[in-house]
């Protein structure tokens, strides 16, 4: 049995299985139920409401329902709520739009337009806060910080150091 072709309003008739299975009756049932009658016997259109997903009901960027679906895969605890997926969702995005304000900052210090891991790393350790949450974090080619110790500083002609 070859599919028809259908207009794209409607779903695709799917195959039947086999009778041998001994669903195909209840399979034929389901699909009627759900595909074929709505109602008073008319067939079932497709919504015309807009569907709006986790992220945009919360006003974010970040994927709430993939954060959600990674906590429940990752089984830090037996049940795991959608509002707890929209609070990590709204923290990382606040991080990463610090992250983002401040290396910018230190990409138009030096010049540049481009962020780079450099402008990442500079941003994030003159930072006091957000140093202290990544003290332990290393930046790929992000380098060191710029610093001179004092005592290697050569002093002027002028200055004299003072006797004790």
């Amino acid at each position: 049995m070859d599919r028809v072709a259908r207009s794209p309003s409607l779903p695709p008739k799917p195959l039947l299985p086999r009778r041998s299975k001994g669903r195909s009756v209840i399979y034929w049932i389901c699909y009627c139920l759900l595909f074929r009658m709505s109602g008073r016997g008319k067939v079932k259109k497709p919504s015309t409401g807009k569907r709006s997903t986790k992220s945009a009901k919360a006003g974010l960027v970040m994927p709430v329902s993939r954060i959600h679906r990674y906590l429940k895969r990752g089984r830090y605890s037996p049940k795991t709520s959608v509002g707890a997926s929209v609070y990590l969702a709204a923290v990382i995005e606040y991080l990463v739009a610090e992250v983002n304000e401040l290396a910018g900052n230190a990409a138009k210090a030096n010049k540049r337009k481009t962020i780079t891991p450099r402008h990442i790393m500079l941003g994030v350790r003159n930072d006091a806060e957000l140093n202290e949450l990544c003290k332990h974090v290393h930046i790929s080619y992000g380098g060191v910080l710029p610093c001179i110790h004092p005592s290697l500083i050569k002093k002027k002609a002028g200055d004299v150091p003072k006797a004790k």
